[in-house]
C-alpha cells in the first residue's frame, strides 16, 4: 500500500508538470526536466503520505497488543482459502479479522 501511494503520486507529479512544458512546445530536456521535478515532488508528498499511513497500522497494532490481543498473519494462495480463513478466525472469536494486500 506505502509503495503504490509513493509511485501513484510520484506519476501524477511527473504527469502534471510534463504536459504543460510538451503542449508549450518545450524541448526534450525541458520536458524530462518537468518530468523529474513533478515526479520528485510527487515522491516526496507520497513518503510523507506512507508514512502516515504506516504510522497509523503502526498504532493500531499497539492498541490491539495493549488490549492483551494476539497479532495473527495467515497466509494464504487464492481466494477460496482467504475466504475460509477469515470465517474461521471470526468463528472463533477473532476480532477486527480484514485481509491485507501485498505487492510482491
Amino acid at each position: 500500500m506505502q509503495k503504490a501511494v509513493v509511485g501513484g503520486l510520484m506519476y501524477i507529479g511527473a504527469g502534471v508538470l510534463m504536459g504543460p512544458a510538451a503542449f508549450a512546445g518545450g524541448t526534450l530536456a525541458s520536458i524530462a526536466g518537468a518530468a523529474a521535478v513533478g515526479g520528485g515532488i510527487g515522491g516526496v508528498i507520497g513518503s510523507i503520505f506512507a508514512r502516515l499511513i504506516g504510522e497509523q497500522r503502526a498504532s493500531l497494532i499497539e492498541e490491539q497488543l495493549d488490549y492483551g490481543g494476539l497479532l495473527l498473519w495467515v497466509r494464504v494462495w487464492d481466494a477460496e482459502r482467504e475466504k475460509r480463513a477469515v470465517e474461521i478466525l471470526s468463528r472463533h472469536s477473532g476480532r477486527d479479522v480484514h485481509i491485507h494486500e501485498f505487492a510482491q
